[in-house]
Order: C-alpha cells, then structure tokens, then sequence
C-alpha cells in the first residue's frame, strides 16, 4: 500500500504525521494513524509474521507512529493485522501498551482494523481497547472475562476512559445529537478547498526527467501553448482511482488530463488522441495498475494494462517530441518511458489533477516537487524480499530499504530519493553549524545559503543528511533529519535554517534501551536530494546525549 503511505523514510514519515495530526486535530477531528505496525504486505495479512528485531522496529517502523503521538498529539491509533513476532498485533503487548502507552505516554484509545480482533483475554490485556466492527470478542465475552477477573476492572476502566477521554477533547460527549457531517461536506465542496486541493498537487507533481528534444537548444518542458498536443494512453481522460477498499476514489468532481490540457490551451491545438502523429508534443498519459487494498502489484513495470508500453515505444519510433506522465501511487522499474525526453510523476493528484498537471507543464507553477521514494533502475535493484510460508524476515536497521539499502549497496537507482527537477537553477553555499556544536543538551541551528541562479520563480526542497562518523553500532551511510522548502526569485539568496535534537543523532541502543547519541564526530550534508550533497561539515559530540 505504498500509494497510501507517506514515505520510505521514516524520519520523512514522521514529520509529514506529525502535521497531518495537528492540522486535522486542529479542525476537531479525532486523527487514527495506522496501521500499528509492520503492516508492509498485504498478500495474507491477517496470517503472517513479521519477525523484526527490536532496533528495527524502534528505528525504522515505530518512527512515525511515535512521533505522531508525541508531537502530533493523535487521540487514537489503528492496530494492524498482522502478526509481529509471532504475535498478532492485537495481541502484542510489547507493542500495544509497553511502547505506545507507556514508552510514549500514549492517552488515547487503539482500535482494531476491520475483524483484526482475535481474542478476548488476550486482546484486552494486551491493550486493544476497541473492537471494529462489531462485537464478537469485545461484546459478552469482555464482561465474562472481567466477571472472572480473567480482565481487571482496572483495565476495562482504562479501556473505557481511553474513549471517553478522545470524546470530551473532541467536543462530542454533550452533543450526541449533533453531527459534523453537513458541516464538513460544505466546506470540502467551498472554493477555498478546491484551491487547496490544486495547490496540493502543483506541490506535489514531480518533474524527474527534462532533457532536450533532438536538435532543439531549450529542455522539452515547459510546453509552448501555441503548438499543437495530442494526449494518449489509458489515464489521459481519467482521474479517479477506483482501486479497492480504501482504494476507492470519489471525489465530487475530477479534471483529467485532457480536459486540464484543453482549459490551458485552445481546443484547436489538441489533436485527437488518433491522431496523435500530427501533433507538435505528445502526452502519453500512462500508469500503475494493481494497486489496492488487500492485494499486491503483480509486476514493477508499468504493464498492466497491456499496451502501455508498446504506445510509449510507438510515440518514440515516430520521433515525436513525448513527455510522459506516470499516474500511480508507487515506484515503476525503467522501461520504455524512461527513454522519453521528459518524464512527470503526477502520483494520484486528486480532483484537480488535469489543471495543475496543465500548469506544471506550461510552466505557469514551476515544479517542486521531489520524490519521497527511489525508483529502480531494474528489478534485480529492488532490495531483497525475505518470507517463507507466513514469515517474513526483516531487514537491519543499518542495511534497510529505500536508499539506504543503494547507499549500502552502492547502487545507483533509476532516480534518488528526494530527486525532482525545477524550470529554474538554485545554487547552495555558505554552510554555518552553531551555536556551541556538541554542547551536551543543547540544539544544533545549521544555516545554508539558496540563490536562485535562474531567470524564473520557484520554490527549492533543501535536504539535511546526518552520518556518524565511527559508529559502535552499525548505521545507515546516511539518514535524513531535516527538510526545508524556500521561495526564491530570479537571482533571490535566502538563508535556510534546520535545527537538529538529540534525535537526529541518536540511533537505539538495545543495551541501554533508549535511543543514545553516542560521542564522537558527524558529518552534516545539505543538498537537493540523497545523491546531491555539495556541502558538508562536521558536527562532534563531546559527550553522550
């Protein structure tokens, strides 16, 4: 389920949850992260186990559930189906009440995923609280075990506070004959939240390929609105994403691509999609398939649906000026669409899709987006997948997936993590770390430098890596701990500032069961992606944090 889910990094995950709680709590809305935890295949997932050591875990997967209960303060969190260990997660105790509730003072309730529930006893002492959707191990059979002291009344007390406690914050205990439901549907349909949802995806839309066409001096994109457009392929007059269960899309309008493209330039420059062959650009509107709950892709590339490809390669033969855009929620492996001059990764951008892609590649809103996961060169990139029946092995926390398995690896991917090309050109310089670095307690500022060398407008994604320099343990080559986006104009210098915690050099220590900065020496690397660090310095650590 990567087209749900935020990132391959956790720290990035983390950061986006802790927003997302704190702007949909902000509005009254109780927040439900999920799925807690290690949910990572969907393929038999009320039957299998994923077997994680504890840094693994703590690192990698608890990250953005941790956060978004400290600093995003969610009132309740889902628990998965899953079994972690050898234990379903409702089951779990180490999970449910030894991390969540006590580790990170967790005081909301945990509700199950649909029918996760297995047990009784085991469940309530475990620290489910809720049972959904209904009642067959939660219902009688809770007040038989609390009848036989099998559940203390001091847990089923807590389980019912826990509830109680998320109502009188939202506002709902008083006024159970009211609902939000009118109000919320109002405002999702009001002008200011179509707006929102067009600059959501001009944010989001990634341009990862921009090269020039043939013999032209200038890259392909942005688009010249007086030449003529053919789009084609099976996601150029669709937006919708019907995948199943929380797959599903409705929204309450959608603009595809080719009605976004026609409201941009005049309909006598779109050519129909059959005759595309005498059109001045063509627009191959391909995409992911397969995607959806309870199910996995059965393929990397882009097929199905059969033919995309052999389209891409049609385009390409005919020496038509391409831009491919890829709809889907998730990385595909370099086929034929990879050849094309100019790439677009639109993800699932919403109802607003086909208008902010058409601003995208006209060039009125400068792309900004980056890539929140690395995209492969090939399958035999892709790190290796270990399961065996209904076990499925995890990796270590210094080896890990995404890029810091190609760092390890010294793999060069298809495109890095954080990749993403803008119509304008920024330049980093004059790296700053201070005030008192290593001061035992104390936060770490490091200050760049940003121009904006290019003659357009637009908005840079600097990127903060930490790595320590001789580890006791073993540690990723590198891990992100901090992220800005800046507007800059055409020749604009702006300072951009991180501050670094304890966190961001900790890693867990499961001697000491806590995560620990260990002293000794960092080096610090800001740039435009994972693979384009120019700056660097160093950061020592006098004593441990």
């Amino acid at each position: 389920r990567n087209w749900e889910t935020f990132s391959e990094d956790p720290y990035l995950s983390a950061r986006i949850s802790v927003a997302y709680c704190q702007g949909a709590q902000s509005m009254g809305c109780v927040v439900m992260p999920k799925h807690f935890v290690c949910n990572d295949m969907e393929a038999l997932r009320n039957l299998y186990s994923s077997e994680v050591s504890e840094r693994t875990l703590r690192e990698i997967y608890c990250m953005p559930f941790e956060y978004a209960v400290r600093e995003g303060k969610a009132w309740s969190i889902m628990s998965s189906y899953n079994r972690i260990n050898g234990l379903y997660a409702c089951d779990n105790r180490l999970i449910l009440t030894e991390i969540l509730k006590e580790d990170w003072g967790f005081r909301g309730f945990v509700c199950s995923d649909w029918n996760s529930v297995k047990s009784t006893v085991e469940a309530a002492n475990a620290g489910q609280d809720i049972e959904m959707p209904g009642s067959s191990f939660f219902g009688t059979g809770l007040m038989n075990a609390v009848t036989l002291g099998q559940v203390s009344r001091d847990r089923f007390e807590d389980m019912v506070k826990r509830v109680l406690r998320a109502k009188v914050w939202a506002g709902v205990i008083g006024k159970l004959g009211e609902s939000a439901v009118v109000k919320y549907e109002a405002d999702l349909k009001s002008d200011a939240h179509q707006q929102l949802a067009l600059e959501v995806a001009r944010k989001s839309i990634v341009v990862v390929k921009n090269e020039n066409f043939g013999d032209e001096t200038v890259p392909v994109l942005p688009l010249d609105k007086n030449n003529t457009v053919s789009l084609v392929g099976p996601y150029a007059g669709i937006t919708r994403f019907n995948g199943s269960g929380s797959g599903r899309n409705c929204p309450y309008y959608e603009v595809s691509p080719l009605q976004g493209v026609i409201n941009k330039v005049t309909q006598a420059n779109v050519v129909d999609s059959a005759s595309w062959r005498t059109a001045d650009v063509v627009i191959v509107c391909v995409g992911v398939s397969g995607e959806g709950e309870g199910s996995e892709r059965t393929s990397a590339t882009l097929e199905p649906p059969a033919g995309q490809l052999s389209l891409v390669n049609a385009v390409l033969s005919a020496n038509k000026k391409c831009v491919v855009v890829l709809t889907g929620g998730s990385a595909a492996v370099q086929d034929a669409w990879a050849n094309a001059p100019a790439v677009v990764v639109a993800w699932y951008p919403g109802e607003e899709q086909g208008n902010a892609l058409a601003d995208i590649l006209y060039g009125d809103v400068n792309p900004s987006g980056r890539l929140s996961s690395t995209w492969p060169a090939s399958v035999g990139q892709l790190p290796p997948f270990t399961s065996a029946g209904n076990i499925v092995q995890y990796e270590g926390p210094d080896t890990g997936r995404g890029y810091r398995y190609y760092d390890r690896m010294n793999l060069t991917p298809l495109y890095c993590f954080g990749h993403g090309l803008s119509y304008t050109t920024f330049e980093y310089g004059n790296l700053r770390i201070g005030p008192n670095p290593g001061f035992v307690g104390d936060d770490i500022t490091v200050t760049v430098d940003i121009q904006n060398t290019g003659t357009r407008a637009g908005e840079e994604v600097a990127q903060l890596y930490v790595s320590e320099n001789a580890p006791n343990l073993p540690r990723p080559v590198k891990e992100l701990r901090g992220f800005a986006r800046v507007h800059l104009e055409p020749g604009e210098t702006r300072p951009v500032s991180f501050v670094l915690h304890e966190r961001e050099f900790a890693c867990w220590d499961p001697s000491a069961g806590a995560f620990v900065a260990q002293p000794g020496g960092y080096t610090i690397m800001v740039g435009p992606s994972s693979a384009v660090l120019p700056l660097s310095g160093t950061v020592t650590l006098a004593s441990p944090w």
